[in-house]
């Protein structure tokens, strides 16, 4: 009898981990071998337009750069004139044919008649096909809820929840109408891991990931596809990481993963690192783990950014001293 026990256990480990390797095998095979589709399969082709928010830097910056590069028309959308005018100028210095536009608008602070203008905008272009849900805010550094400044929680909750919503309810009739199209929605890691010091944005961030799969569902039969796209560590302003690692790469190298392996899933992990590292995620750590070191990472986080602020403020202070003498 015990040794029937101990077989029994043997086999349903051994089918647990053969489960696992196979899960893992098709990961990496996913990641790196597995093509996604191509964008024309979307509708997305040279003339089409696309319109990217949060356009002025990072990814949204990379996306239109790469898209403009492919002949497909781009809206440029961000709050900062000057920025855009910047990107706008790189693209068409790049790709002298590319049809750029821009529109100025502070999600952050945009209500009706913002957002009646940039409807009236987006409604004269022709063939829309593609919309990039990239804009987003965060904490200036990990911060507790009550300490966190009432503004600031006002603002991620317009920008990553509010203005999604918003434009994606002016640009979606028209994929609809068009009956094919493409909505990507930019994602983060803290929307996978509940995030300590971080809750207002990674519940923001876990907000888009369940609507983005629930829009999917919706807007499927319609000919439009919604994906969320898990974005983990990327060299960016907003991560404050400059160099790139192998699970932190460039945003040029992350929006070429995406645009390359989009339409395989509508919750996907587009850059091999971050399929790897969402695998090992939700195979080997519990929730509760997760959170746990999430919450003592951004600790660490809060004391080294409060140190620098520290030294900022000891060096402008000394520099202001030597002024006055």
């Amino acid at each position: 009898m015990e040794n029937t026990v101990i077989y029994a256990l043997g086999a349903v480990g051994a089918l647990y981990l053969g489960t696992q390797a196979l899960k893992f095998a098709y990961t990496v095979v996913n990641a790196y071998v597995i093509p996604g589709k191509p964008l024309k399969a979307f509708g997305v082709t040279r003339g089409s337009w696309a319109i990217v928010t949060g356009a002025s830097d990072g990814l949204g910056k990379e996306f239109s750069l790469q898209l403009a590069g492919s002949g497909v028309n781009v809206l440029l959308v961000a709050r900062n004139a000057s920025k855009l005018s910047t990107v706008e100028k790189e693209i068409t210095e790049k790709n002298g044919a590319a049809n750029v536009r821009t529109h100025v608008i502070d999600f952050a602070n945009a209500g009706d008649a913002e957002y009646d203008a940039f409807a009236k905008v987006v409604g004269q272009l022709d063939n829309v096909r593609m919309l990039v849900n990239n804009v987003g805010t965060n904490h200036e550094f990990p911060v507790e809820f009550l300490d966190e400044n009432g503004k600031t929680i006002e603002d991620i909750v317009n920008v990553n929840i509010n203005a999604q919503m918003r434009v994606t309810r002016i640009v979606a009739p028209l994929l609809v109408a068009n009956k094919k199209g493409l909505i990507l929605n930019i994602g983060s890691l803290a929307g996978i891991v509940p995030s300590g010091l971080l809750s207002v944005y990674s519940a923001s961030k876990s907000f888009l990931r369940f609507w983005s799969d629930a829009l999917a569902m919706e807007l499927k039969p319609k000919g439009v596809h919604v994906e969320h796209i898990r974005a983990f560590f990327v060299v960016s302003a907003m991560s404050k990481i400059r160099k790139p690692t192998w699970t932190t790469p460039t945003a040029k190298n992350f929006v070429k993963a995406v645009l390359k392996n989009v339409g395989k899933s509508i919750d996907s992990a587009p850059y091999p690192s971050h399929a790897i590292l969402s695998w090992f995620i939700e195979t080997f750590m519990s929730e509760s783990f997760a959170i746990k070191e999430s919450n003592k990472m951004h600790i660490d986080i809060r004391k080294r950014a409060l140190k620098k602020k520290e030294r900022e403020a000891a060096a402008a202070a000394a520099s202001a001293g030597k002024k006055e003498l």
